[in-house]
């Protein structure tokens, strides 16, 4: 009776091992071209972001006393 059920055990062993195997490489092969691109997702939600704070709530663009001068701007956004 042990020697039959450590038999069939050994068979589901293989059995697990084979199938999680080829599992991981189809989901290697296909995950990549599943998942969305994260740089996108971010632009359009960075491109939103600006477009709802440079809007005063009725489409019109805000004016921005508050904003750098182009020659200070360009020393700061430089690293």
């Amino acid at each position: 009776m042990v020697k039959g059920l450590k038999e069939q055990l050994d068979g589901m062993l293989i059995f697990a091992g084979l199938f999680a195997g080829v599992n991981s490489a189809f989901l290697a092969l296909t995950l990549p071209l599943l998942s969305a691109d994260p740089s996108d997702d971010i632009s359009a939600l960075l491109a939103q972001n600006k477009r709802h704070l440079d809007s005063n709530g009725n489409g019109e663009e805000l004016q921005h006393p508050h904003r750098l001068p182009a020659s200070l701007s360009g020393v700061l956004a430089s690293p």
